[in-house]
């Protein structure tokens, strides 16, 4: 009896081969897909993670904070408002905090998101410890992820010319190229595929420019003590031949070198903000005094958190 049932079984298979194997390739395509995703999101965890190890907050204007690690990590979206470097001088002076890294985005070279960010980046922010030594030498100097090189085949001196914005529209800076100063390691996260520049670089870039366009050309100085001392070479001609017109306009002529030229380590552009804390355990302190600067509305996220959320 149980030989024929087992008989029977396999000629009904056979005769049904068609649906049978459409069913079982059905099934085996779900369960494969099934176990990418679940790789895919694992990976992405992974990757995640990685690129903020070093990173106890992230600080940015208030909003979503989902978006706000999408921008700052993956470049995906935009920021839903600017932080000022004002405000970035009122974060680095609560005491818990150790070490701040701005974040400029905006610009691409080639299908590659541009950072502008300073030397803290690498020594402390970067995954890993083979990146540590990278440094920007001179205003106009960037440093380039190892795809990046890998897809566009630049080497240390050569130029390269970034575009405004993230599509293909944008405009180039072709009045200010750049020069690669330094090649990343690979880190296995999305900072492979970014260029890095000096955050001073980022708004000499935009200075002259108004709507995503050129409205102004505007000649750029590659040492900030060479300018200075160029203005301090017109300041003294100006006092000596003329100088009632010099005390005129003296207050206006300091205001706009401070927009212009003093950074005080960052932009009046700012993305985003990694910072670094002396302990962990002042995660929520911290929070609380972001929260709480009365110079503009801004959140500290805590990318672990935010994620698992």
């Amino acid at each position: 009896m149980g030989m024929s049932v087992s008989r029977l079984l396999m000629r009904s298979m056979l005769d049904r081969w068609f649906s049978l194997g459409l069913v079982v390739f059905s099934m085996a395509l779900a369960v494969g897909l099934f176990l990418s995703v679940q790789n895919v999101q694992k990976m992405t965890r992974a990757n995640f993670e990685s690129s903020v190890a070093n990173v106890d907050l992230v600080v940015a204007a208030r909003g979503s904070e989902i978006q706000i690690l999408l921008n700052s990590v993956f470049g995906i979206g935009q920021s839903a408002a600017l932080v000022t470097a004002e405000s970035m001088e009122e974060v680095s002076r609560l005491p818990d905090v150790a070490w701040l890294v701005p974040l400029s985005l905006g610009d691409s070279h080639r299908g590659f998101r541009v950072i502008g960010t300073n030397n803290e980046m690498f020594e402390h922010a970067m995954p890993g410890s083979t990146n540590n030594h990278l440094r920007f030498a001179d205003v106009l100097d960037a440093v380039i992820g190892k795809d990046v090189s890998d897809t566009l085949g630049y080497q240390p001196g050569d130029k390269l010319t970034l575009q405004h914005g993230v599509g293909a529209y944008g405009a180039d800076h072709d009045d200010m190229p750049l020069q690669v100063a330094g090649i990343m390691q690979k880190t296995g996260t999305p900072f492979d595929r970014a260029i890095f520049i000096p955050v001073e670089a980022s708004e000499a870039l935009h200075l002259g420019w108004q709507g995503g366009r050129r409205v102004a050309n505007i000649a750029p100085q590659h040492e900030v003590h060479d300018e200075h001392e160029v203005h301090d070479e017109h300041d003294a001609h100006d006092e000596h031949d003329a100088h009632d017109e010099h005390d005129e306009h003296d207050e206006h002529h300091e205001h706009d070198a401070h927009d212009e030229h003093d950074h005080s380590g960052g932009l009046d552009a700012i993305d985003a903000i990694f910072v670094g804390l002396k302990d962990k355990r002042a995660l929520i302190r911290v929070q609380r005094d972001v929260a709480n600067l009365e110079t503009e509305s801004l959140m500290a996220v805590v990318p672990g958190v935010a994620l698992s959320r």
